[in-house]
């Protein structure tokens, strides 16, 4: 039988729905975050709705990458 997803897609999955979840229970107001681009690395404050906006972008990003939805 066929496996649907490969095992690294499916440990993939996972720690993207745990970081979803720890998200989701996590309430603080404020977050330690770092910006890395070109330039280097910064260390930024962010508030709970930047957050949870990075947090859903970097699942999309993954999702994307584990299973080549991103070209």
């Amino acid at each position: 039988m066929k496996q649907l997803i490969t095992e690294e897609q499916a440990k993939s999955l996972q720690e993207i729905s745990d970081t979803l979840n720890s998200a989701l229970v996590n309430k603080q107001s404020m977050y330690q975050a770092k910006i890395i681009d070109e330039n280097g690395e910064i260390d930024v404050i962010e508030n709970r709705e930047q957050h949870l906006e990075n947090v859903i972008d970097w699942a999309l990003t993954a999702l994307g990458i584990t299973f080549d939805f991103l070209e």
